[in-house]
């Protein structure tokens, strides 16, 4: 999966707004949001060793797109570093 920024302004289209929306998600730490505490991934994931990180992230990432994307079915994952 390939994400790049959206700046203001800039015109989008699904595949681009999803792509923003995964963004927010990996990138916000859980329990950081007012008001929206479940939002995000646990930070702790990312001190995982690598063995666990991919699996402990895969199944994060699904449970957020459950509950904020539920338009969105994400079919596979690839983690490559």
């Amino acid at each position: 999966m390939v994400l790049s920024r959206i700046t203001a302004g800039q015109t989008v289209t699904g595949t681009e707004r999803v792509n923003q929306q995964l963004d927010m998600i990996l990138q916000t730490p859980k329990g950081s949001v007012l008001g929206n505490p479940d939002f995000g991934i646990d930070s702790d994931v990312y001190d995982l060793p690598a063995s666990e990180l991919t699996g402990k992230l895969i199944s994060e990432l699904n449970i957020q797109t459950a509950l904020y994307m539920p338009d969105v079915r994400i079919d596979r994952i690839s983690a490559g570093l």
